[in-house]
C-alpha cells in the first residue's frame, strides 16, 4: 500500500471503565511490517480485547491496551475499500473528548522511523461541521506530558465571523510544550461517504521528525521534534473523538466513521 496516489471511493450511508491489557510479548525484531486483519472477525461483531488480539497478530506488538471494555464504540463492518472488512467507530450524541473510546497497539522502544497508513471515511450520518475532532490511529513516541511527542490527524473546520469553511484533514505535531509549528491542512476538503488515504511517519529523538500525507500528497513536515526521546516507547493510538474546544464540540447526534487497510511498518 506504500506510495499510493490519490484515491477516493463512494459509499452510501448504512446504517466500569476497567481497562484491559493483552499480556506482554517480547518483540522478535527491531523492524516490522504488518497489517490489521479485520477479516478475522465476523461483520457485526462488537470489538473488545479478544477481538483485538485476533485482528493484531505480530511479534513486534508488545501489548494491546483496550479502554472500551464494555464494547460500546467499535464494530467490524463490511464495505471497506476493495471489498474488505473495516473498523467502524460509533460517536454517541453528546460525546466529546477522549473517554474510553480508544485502544492502543504498543510497539516498545524503536530507533528507526515508524509509519502508519490507512483508509478513512466519514459516513453520511456524520456531524462533520461541528467544529472538529481527532481521527485514529496516531503515533505516540515517548511518554505523553514528559518526553513524548504525538503525531495526530484531525478533521477541522474554520468558523470565522460566523462563516463556516469546508472541513479539511489536519495534521498536528504535539508535545508537552504545545503544538510544534502549527497544524497543516489537506489540499482537498472532506466529503461524507468518501474514502481518503492517510499516512503518518515519525522518528523520535533530537534529530527526529514527523510527516503526514493525504491521498499521497505530503501536507505536514516538522522537525527536528522538540521534547522527544529516541529511546521512548512507541504506541499506535486508535482514538477518535469530537473535541478541541470543550462541550461546544460535542456530537450533535449519533454518527459513525470507518477505517480500513491499516498498515504499520518501519523504515
Amino acid at each position: 500500500m506504500r506510495g499510493l496516489g490519490r484515491r477516493a471511493f463512494i459509499l452510501g450511508a448504512t446504517g466500569t471503565t476497567a481497562l484491559a491489557v493483552m499480556p506482554f510479548k517480547a518483540r522478535a525484531a527491531s523492524s516490522f511490517d504488518f497489517t490489521a486483519n479485520f477479516g478475522a472477525v465476523p461483520t457485526g461483531a462488537k470489538v473488545g480485547l479478544a477481538e483485538l488480539q485476533t485482528i493484531w497478530v505480530n511479534p513486534a506488538i508488545s501489548s494491546i491496551y483496550n479502554a472500551d471494555t464494555a464494547k460500546q464504540f467499535f464494530t467490524i463492518a463490511s464495505g471497506g475499500t476493495y471489498g474488505s472488512h473495516c473498523f467502524r467507530y460509533f460517536y454517541p450524541q453528546g460525546s466529546v473528548g477522549e473517554r474510553t473510546e480508544f485502544y492502543q497497539v504498543k510497539l516498545g522502544p524503536q530507533t528507526v522511523p515508524v509509519n502508519v497508513e490507512y483508509d478513512w471515511m466519514f459516513e453520511n450520518d456524520f456531524d462533520l461541521l461541528n467544529r472538529g475532532g481527532k481521527i485514529g490511529p496516531c503515533i505516540r513516541w515517548g511518554m505523553p506530558g514528559t518526553t513524548g511527542t504525538n503525531l495526530m490527524c484531525w478533521w477541522s473546520i474554520a468558523n470565522r465571523n460566523g462563516v463556516i469553511s469546508q472541513p479539511y484533514y489536519q495534521f498536528v505535531t504535539q508535545s508537552s510544550a504545545g503544538e510544534f509549528g502549527g497544524g497543516s491542512y489537506s489540499k482537498n476538503t472532506i466529503v461524507l461517504g468518501q474514502w481518503h488515504h492517510v499516512r503518518l511517519q515519525m522518528l523520535g529523538g533530537s534529530g527526529g521528525w514527523t510527516k503526514g500525507w493525504i491521498d499521497g500528497v505530503l501536507v505536514h513536515s516538522r522537525g527536528p521534534s522538540p521534547n522527544n526521546s529516541l529511546a521512548g516507547n512507541v504506541q499506535i493510538d486508535f482514538a477518535s473523538f469530537f473535541g478541541g474546544a470543550g462541550s461546544t464540540c460535542a456530537a450533535r447526534w449519533n454518527c459513525h466513521a470507518r477505517h480500513a487497510n491499516v498498515h504499520i511498518w518501519t523504515g
